[in-house]
């Protein structure tokens, strides 16, 4: 054999064991490379809804904060998965499956209101109505495709590793690899949910990326921190911290001190200035005034009698915490008188978020029951929409009248949604057939999104917005009018009867129809701005201005309106809106309608926020010291 003959086998051996080592480099690499690819895929799904609407999700990758947390969030989803199934494929299919789950829900969610998913957002799959009236059908089929695929896949695996399962028992090494990958990645993900907690590990590697938390606008704070980042920040929390100094000898020391405030402001007043008089407060339901925006021109003025009200009355604007959703918050400050600006910022729902947790919860409904009242909630479409038939229980209501109890079920034309018209028809039966005066808390629905195809003469409409915005604005414009005359409507109807009601009226805040460009030329709170007023049937009131007045002021102006002498409590809301203004979410807007931060507060408006805030906290998640001194005999004790 010759010496090139030689050299030529040697090479040709060498490079077939290269070629075998490459091979089981690659046969050993390949769920790993299997793992990175899905793990990477799923975060970059997981990010562009949210990235997209910034138009940069192309950079996604190189996002120094958000994306590698997120990678390792979901790769600790997938090793779950992995522990729990025994297979990489299968794994993988459920950890893309759920990932595609959880970002057609998010594009949803931003395309109709404009804010990101959260992990509480769980609750809605308790209202599978609600969500197929909001959701378009292409979107309901594909989502119901996915899920019958995804059930399908689940249910295939099943049977098979059954069958595997009788016929081959999985070595020791392969049953410990999946007990060790379950622990670690169930350990990581029960650490997630634990994300304010003390020394949480999730929380400890995202402050050490430098992450940048903005809860008053959690588009950004998802934008910026990741989806995973986001979703960590919403996780449960407790509705508040607790302050500093706060006690028993606490509390009783701010219940005398505005004691004695409210017995200076109650001259000339009486104790029993309601006790005859029905109050109904009515939320409602996307009310707004679009012709009073930048950028919104309308062909006529789709709520002339509520203007008319609101000049010659008292009335004005309430500042709503957020744009497109948030009406529970509204009904809630309403009710309660707190200020959803002084919770966590990752509180977005009260009614969802804490109040069910505890056994009773003190409003104003516990005052005017103690003072010969009823009180009746009344909501025209599901009782378990954000869970107020708990909440409502909670409260100490009476009666709650939903839609399948009510006997006027009216709508306007295509609208599916219960009409104002009729619901108020449902408050005047209840007035009518009651022997004691009422409390009335009415949540109508008929402005609810979504607004199109509703009416046949949408309000002709013009300004910076594209076509689809405009159907929009003019289409909600339309449903307004319905709204302004049905108010007006029920007003007539309450002074044509013997005994007195004063009425409370607000939007709780505009649907999801402003452009961007609209949202722009009305900044910070402008356009959260909705009109409200308060009547009597007496005709007793003089024209007050209110401007951007909190809905936690809504009753104590009741009070006011009435000459009813006011608790501690109220005198505490009267003095923090007089000389500070509205606490909303990341703002506080003053008496005049500027706005400023708690940072910028003179030392007498700190130590009303301050008192606030003790108060606040005693009467949501502490021990209820101050209720019965300051407002009405309540149980101490935490709920």
């Amino acid at each position: 054999m010759s010496t090139l003959t030689k050299h030529t086998d040697v090479a040709d051996e060498t490079a077939g064991r290269r070629s075998q080592r490459l091979r089981v480099f690659v046969r050993r690499a390949r769920p790993i490379l299997a793992a990175v690819s899905v793990v990477y895929l799923s975060e970059l799904l997981l990010e562009l809804p949210i990235e997209l609407g910034h138009v940069a999700w192309f950079v996604i990758p190189f996002t120094p904060i958000a994306f590698p947390l997120g990678c390792l969030f979901v790769a600790c989803v997938l090793t779950t998965f992995y522990g729990l199934t025994g297979k990489l494929t299968m794994a993988a299919i459920l950890t893309v499956g759920l990932g595609l789950v959880v970002t057609i829900a998010d594009a949803v969610k931003l395309s109709i209101l404009g804010e990101p998913v959260y992990p509480t957002d769980v609750i809605w799959l308790s209202e599978p109505g609600f969500l197929v009236e909001m959701v378009s059908p292409r979107v309901l089929v594909a989502g119901g495709v996915l899920a019958v695929a995804l059930v399908g896949t689940v249910a295939w695996w099943l049977v098979v590793s059954l069958r595997r399962t009788r016929s081959h028992r999985p070595s020791v090494r392969r049953r410990v690899t999946r007990l060790v990958a379950l622990c670690l990645g169930a350990t990581a993900l029960w650490q997630a949910t634990e994300f304010h907690h003390p020394n949480n590990l999730w929380d400890a590697a995202y402050e050490a990326s430098g992450a940048s938390w903005k809860p008053w606008s959690q588009s950004l704070n998802y934008r910026d921190n990741g989806f995973v980042g986001g979703a960590l920040f919403n996780m449960p929390i407790d509705a508040m911290p607790k302050p500093s100094g706060y006690s028993r000898a606490a509390i009783d020391e701010i219940a005398q001190k505005y004691a004695v405030r409210a017995a200076a402001r109650n001259a000339g007043t009486s104790p029993d200035a309601l006790a005859k008089t029905n109050v109904v407060v009515v939320l409602s339901e996307g009310f707004g005034d679009p012709g009073s925006l930048k950028g919104i021109r309308l062909a006529e003025d789709p709520i002339p009698n509520v203007r008319s009200l609101i000049q010659s009355g008292w009335g004005g604007t309430t500042v709503a915490n957020f744009h497109g959703i948030g009406t529970s918050t509204m009904e809630w400050q309403a009710l309660s008188g707190e200020y959803l600006g002084l919770f966590n910022p990752q509180i977005s729902t009260p009614y969802a978020m804490v109040i069910p947790k505890l056994k009773n919860y003190p409003t104003a409904v516990g005052w005017f029951q103690q003072h010969g009242h009823r009180a009746v909630a009344v909501h025209p479409y599901f009782p378990s929409m954000y869970r107020r038939r708990a909440v409502y229980d909670r409260f100490g209501f009476d009666d709650f009248i939903y839609e399948s109890k009510m006997k006027h079920t009216e709508t306007v034309e295509d609208n599916d949604f219960v009409s104002d018209k009729a619901a108020y028809e449902e408050v005047l039966d209840q007035i009518d057939s009651s022997s004691k005066p009422l409390l009335v808390n009415l949540v109508t629905m008929q402005n609810h999104y979504p607004v199109t195809g509703k009416y046949d003469d949408p309000i002709p409409s013009s300004g910076d917005f594209d076509k689809a915005y405009g159907k929009q604005v003019s289409a909600y414009a339309r449903g307004l009018s319905y709204s302004d005359e049905a108010i007006a409507g029920f007003l007539d109807q309450l002074k044509k009867r013997d005994e007195p009601t004063i009425v409370v009226y607000y939007g709780d805040h505009y649907p999801a129809v402003l452009s961007d460009q609209v949202i722009e030329e009305n900044p910070g709170t402008l356009h959260r701005r909705t009109p409200m007023f308060v009547w009597t049937s007496t005709g007793a009131e003089q024209h007050r201005a209110l401007n951007a007045a909190s809905p936690s002021t809504f009753l104590p102006l009741v009070f006011q309106l009435a000459g009813q002498s006011i608790p501690a409590y109220y005198e505490l809301i009267d003095e923090l809106a007089e000389k500070v203004g509205t606490i909303a979410p990341g703002v506080i807007v003053r008496p005049d309608g500027t706005e400023t931060a708690e940072d910028q507060l003179t030392p007498e408006q700190e130590e009303l926020v301050h008192d606030m805030k003790m108060v606040e906290y005693d009467f949501s998640i502490g021990h209820r010291y101050g209720v019965s001194s300051m407002w009405y005999q309540f149980p101490e004790g935490r709920g």
